[in-house]
């Protein structure tokens, strides 16, 4: 009823069905029956109408006295919202794995804060998307696809995970040459990938490995790669996390012919959720920084160079 009440003020300040129907961008058949339908509803007539007259009746002239002014206020209250919405400024609520925010992802925010600067970012990290709606964030980055049908999903990288140690483990326990060496070696190991399903590069073979009384177990990536790193066993790590290690050769790549699964990284927002234009920006600026880095589209540093 209410969009039929702002259309009958509409209409009684045309002055006319036809002159309304142009000036709302609606069929002229749709305007008398919408004003029927309101009529109905009201259970009075409220404009008088011929081929040759046009005028209000007393009630139609109550009803619009004391309704312009209302409906008048709400489409000056609902232009400024949406000019808000459209708006280059104000913050976008985003919800983040907190390694991929603080890891490859970190040059994201600068560049984008740079370049806008009315606009504030704020982060809430947290691994776990099952509280999504209840955080109110304009979207989500995370890694691995939801099982949520309330909630889109935009795929927009992937990263390799492969299997590295320290060089002081390999100086100590030596290097595996084949899947079935891993039974015997020592492990860092993820709380969420327990189990190592590992897949030749060349030839595509499997190996589902599953590493035995692993010497740590944690649920963050930064202390897996920090544990890593001191020499305490051989870990599955993603590309993305262990880049710079690998360069600098303080980790170094174990059965390099073998990598685990890959880690998918999906933006996610509520189904049918409208993106305000500032959060649109920031994933298309977040989208174009993943798809031109080699390591967040499911690629391996060469190392034979380094």
């Amino acid at each position: 009823m209410l969009d039929d009440l702002a259309l009958f003020v509409h209409i009684a300040k045309a002055g006319s069905l036809n002159k309304a129907a142009l000036q709302q961008a609606l069929p002229p058949a749709t305007v008398t029956r919408r004003l029927q339908k309101l009529e109905q509803q009201l259970k009075c007539r409220l404009i008088n109408r011929s081929a040759r007259q046009f005028k209000l009746t007393l009630e139609g002239k109550k009803l619009f006295d004391d309704c312009s002014y209302l409906v008048e206020s709400l489409q000056e209250r609902t232009d400024l919202f949406e000019s808000s919405v459209n708006e280059l400024s104000g913050k976008i609520r985003l919800l983040a794995a907190t390694n991929l925010a603080i890891g490859p992802l970190n040059q994201v925010w600068s560049t984008f804060m740079a370049k806008y600067q009315e606009i504030e970012l704020e982060f809430i990290l947290d691994d776990k998307v099952d509280n999504f709606l209840a955080t109110q964030a304009d979207f989500a980055v995370r890694v691995g696809p939801q099982q949520s049908s309330e909630l889109y999903q935009k795929r927009i990288g992937s990263v390799k995970t492969i299997l590295v140690a320290s060089q002081s483990y390999i100086d100590r326990y030596g290097i595996p040459k084949t899947p079935e060496d891993l039974d015997n070696h020592l492990f860092v190991v993820g709380s969420y990938l327990k189990n190592w399903p590992l897949q030749n590069k060349d030839d595509k073979s499997q190996f589902n490995f599953h590493p035995e009384t692993p010497r740590a177990i944690a649920n963050e990536l930064s202390l897996i790669k920090k544990l890593t790193l001191e020499g305490l066993g051989i870990s599955l790590l993603p590309v993305s996390e262990i880049t710079p290690e690998l360069t600098r050769g303080q980790l170094i790549q174990v059965l390099p012919a073998w990598a685990g699964m890959d880690r998918n990284i999906y933006l996610i927002w509520g189904n049918g959720k409208l993106l305000t234009r500032r959060a649109k920006l920031l994933i298309d600026h977040l989208t174009a920084y993943v798809q031109s880095m080699p390591g967040l589209q499911g690629q391996v540093p060469d190392l034979t160079s380094a």
